[in-house]
């Protein structure tokens, strides 16, 4: 099974946030929330990249920054 290099979340409203920092640390795998700016937080665990607050703008972001063997 390839390495998965990195996760990326739409943050802003997963509700199992520190259940994916738990199991990406358990598995050394780096971890990138991303929510709009109207749902910062202060959340710790992860990397966060905050995005306007237009719809689905998380979503486009994820988009754009995925590659292979990494899991939007």
């Amino acid at each position: 099974m390839p390495k998965i290099s990195k996760i990326f979340v739409d943050a802003d409203v997963c509700p199992v946030k520190e259940e994916i920092v738990q199991v990406c640390q358990a598995f050394h795998v780096p971890i990138y929330f991303v929510a709009s700016y109207a749902h910062q937080t202060n959340f710790g665990g992860g990397t966060w990249m905050y995005v306007d607050s237009v719809q689905d703008e998380a979503d486009f972001h994820i988009y754009k920054h995925a590659k292979p063997r990494i899991l939007p």
